[in-house]
């Protein structure tokens, strides 16, 4: 715990244009990698690989939730200074989902989905609202609870995102 507090303290002493620097090229490699073709589209992975697969959204995001929340913090203040930046930082990484997945709609072999819009804010929701309870000085035990209800959250997110979508194959934007 005591690391995290470290982290963010960091963080808050930083010059601001590092955040930013850093925001922009984390939103720029995740516009990349969804610009990327799968090496093989036509093959099929195992339900677990592509549980996996799925599940990379969810640390994408809340890395891009975390920096979102040091870009746009005041300079000496805390990162996640109240629950209202917290759900910015929310709002921030559903908004940028549905653009990475528009986008994503337009590359050969991708596709654009619900679904992982919903693992994207899992993660986004879990990487907030752990820096806002570090930041508060919360127990141990409070964010071990964060954890435990967001670390299954995105699980249930990407394994939605793995097995709905073959089941209603109709419905593309599962």
């Amino acid at each position: 715990m005591s690391f995290l507090v470290a982290i963010a303290s960091a963080c808050r002493r930083s010059p601001r244009f590092v955040a930013v620097i850093l925001f922009c090229v984390w939103t720029g490699l995740i516009f990349y990698l969804s610009d990327r073709p799968p090496p093989d589209p036509d093959a099929h992975s195992g339900a677990a690989r592509a549980w996996l697969m799925n599940l990379r959204h969810a640390p994408a995001f809340g890395m891009f939730g975390l920096l979102f929340l040091w870009a746009t913090s005041r300079s000496g203040q805390r990162l996640a200074a109240s629950i209202r930046r917290v759900n910015w930082a929310i709002v921030a990484v559903l908004v940028y989902g549905i653009v990475d997945e528009r986008h994503q709609f337009h590359t050969p072999g991708r596709d654009a989905s619900v679904s992982d819009i919903l693992t994207n804010l899992a993660g986004g929701w879990l990487c907030a609202h752990v820096l806002f309870a570090v930041e508060e000085g919360a127990s141990g035990s409070k964010v071990a609870r964060l954890f435990a209800i967001g670390l299954p959250a995105c699980g249930v997110a990407a394994a939605i995102a793995t097995l709905i979508p073959p089941l209603w194959p109709e419905l593309t934007w599962l």
